[in-house]
């Protein structure tokens, strides 16, 4: 009953979405039948864990730690232990409060990425393992700032490491471009970056008119909250120069189920820059 009470309540806002687009005289807005849904994964959150940790003393001791500081180290420890077990890597990485460690062969001592906290700078960051490619050996670590993330490539076989601008880093069939997604609160942006010959990857151009393009057709779709972030942003790659781009958005904030908004960034032959075609 829950459940249908859900997609009544989506459906008729989502009628008063197209009646009002329909009623706007300048530019063109989506029809219900234009609208494509899908149904989100939830991802899994330890909310009784941090309940207990937001409960407790946030007073710092003797080695500038708090009570509450120990508790959220110690479900990172877990958290991210368990993921270095379940890939295989006990051997070489792990993690010890703020700070993550990673064994590589040519380098006498590990690679260290460590948190930043301080009491008395409003700057902090969070690490958390993201994603681990046993085919490649390359490590992403999230990295977590007060109103944006980052992602850290690590490659468990030279030690090469990079932070890209922005997260969920997904990568063309050759490997040659890496796609990233960057989210600020009221924008959200896509960068791809050509990996060079040192192994680091460098940021690439956009067409002049790629922001008119996104933010008519996110426009098409959302009429007066053209500009709302979306849920979620999946990136897939066609070819090495072509790579869809789905932004998806919800009626109400905890819905499970979004309609897309879909583009393709197409790199031509011969050209520097990137391209945003629109796809309904």
């Amino acid at each position: 009953m829950r459940k249908m009470t859900k997609l009544v309540k989506i459906s008729g806002l989502l009628l008063t979405l197209c009646a009002g687009a329909a009623q706007a005289e300048s530019a063109p807005r989506a029809a219900m039948s234009d609208y494509v849904w899908e149904v989100l994964p939830q991802e899994a959150y330890p909310y009784e864990a941090f309940t207990e940790c937001y409960e407790l003393d946030t007073d710092y001791n003797a080695a500038g730690e708090s009570a509450y500081d120990l508790c959220m180290y110690d479900i990172a420890e877990a958290r991210d232990n368990g993921l270095s077990k379940e890939w295989g890597l006990s051997e070489t990485l792990a993690r010890e409060k703020d700070t993550i460690f990673i064994k590589v062969p040519n380098r006498r001592l590990p690679l260290t990425f460590r948190e930043h906290h301080s009491r008395y700078e409003d700057i902090s960051t969070e690490l958390r393992l993201q994603t681990y490619d046993a085919e490649t050996q390359e490590l992403v670590i999230r990295e977590d700032l007060s109103e944006s993330a980052n992602a850290i490539l690590v490659d468990l076989k030279t030690g090469l490491n990079q932070e890209l601008i922005g997260v969920q880093p997904a990568f063309s069939p050759s490997r040659d471009y890496v796609a990233t997604v960057s989210a600020y609160p009221g924008d959200t942006y896509i960068n791809i970056a050509n990996k060079q010959t040192s192994g680091y990857y460098d940021l690439e151009s956009e067409d002049e008119n790629s922001t008119d393009v996104i933010e008519a057709h996110i426009a098409y779709y959302n009429g007066e909250d053209a500009y709302k972030n979306p849920s979620s942003v999946k990136l897939e790659w066609v070819t090495d120069s072509s790579l869809l781009v789905d932004y998806y958005y919800t009626i109400n904030y905890d819905d499970n189920a979004a309609y897309r908004v879909r583009f393709n960034y197409v790199k031509p032959e011969g050209s520097d820059e990137w391209q945003v075609v629109p796809i309904r």
